[in-house]
């Protein structure tokens, strides 16, 4: 008997690739649409919402049958996610928006919290 498609391997990288698309997406609309509340930082929630997201799709994506991830893949993705969140604020300058420090450190505070958190959810269900 087969998995259902929605368990398997191919499906969580797939969802993760589109998520990571949405986001680049989203962080380099040249002019952020109107209907986006004015409410002071609320880049920064945003910020540390998406890679709270990315975070916990990329643990999805490698977590073992019992839902666990290695410390090595901790270390890696706080890595990728901080290489991630540079680049990502480094090129908004092309399409005219500006990079900012407190966006860098609200995605890696989203990711780094978030893997952690799991990390510890994780262990504890043993």
């Amino acid at each position: 008997m087969h998995e259902p498609f929605y368990k398997t391997t191919f499906f969580r990288r797939a969802v993760l690739i589109l998520y990571w698309t949405m986001i680049f997406t989203a962080t380099h609309v040249p002019k952020v649409p109107s209907f986006v509340p004015k409410i002071s930082n609320i880049d920064l929630l945003a910020h540390f919402l998406m890679y709270s997201g990315w975070a916990s799709l990329c643990w999805w994506a490698l977590a073992d049958n019992r839902g666990r991830v290695s410390w090595a893949w901790i270390v890696s993705l706080t890595i990728i996610a901080a290489a991630y969140a540079a680049f990502d604020e480094l090129t908004q300058d092309l399409v005219g928006r500006t990079p900012s420090i407190a966006d860098f450190l609200a995605n890696m505070c989203g990711a780094v919290l978030v893997l952690l958190l799991l990390q510890a959810w994780s262990r504890r269900r043993r």
